[in-house]
């Protein structure tokens, strides 16, 4: 895992970047992030499992061809936990799809 570095605040375009190299240092040359949205689910949800940010991904080729994968952390506390010593990693199966994807922080 290579070390990532945000400077200030962590924000949709620096995690879409981070992300991205992710993809090409795994070999996933064929999808790219180009979307973060914030589900701005309500505090009962997010604590239930709920997800706070959608990341969307499409085919470089063709466009049409997209889907998402989650993160059950918010920028906010990604930023708070970049901060405070963890890195943000992918978790992953090698056997699964790009869509059963998740960010996820490691000390």
């Amino acid at each position: 895992m290579e070390k990532q570095v945000f400077k200030g605040r962590v924000t949709g375009k620096k995690l879409i970047d981070w992300i991205n190299s992710e993809f090409k240092r795994l070999g996933i040359k064929e999808f790219e992030v180009f979307k973060i949205q914030s589900t701005r689910y309500s505090y009962d949800l997010l604590a239930a499992g709920a997800a706070s940010l959608n990341i969307l991904f499409r085919h470089v080729e063709d466009q049409n061809i997209w889907g998402c994968f989650y993160s059950f952390y918010s920028m906010q506390q990604l930023e708070m936990y970049l901060k405070n010593g963890y890195e943000l990693d992918i978790k992953r199966d090698h056997l699964c799809s790009i869509s059963q994807y998740e960010l996820e922080l490691i000390k």
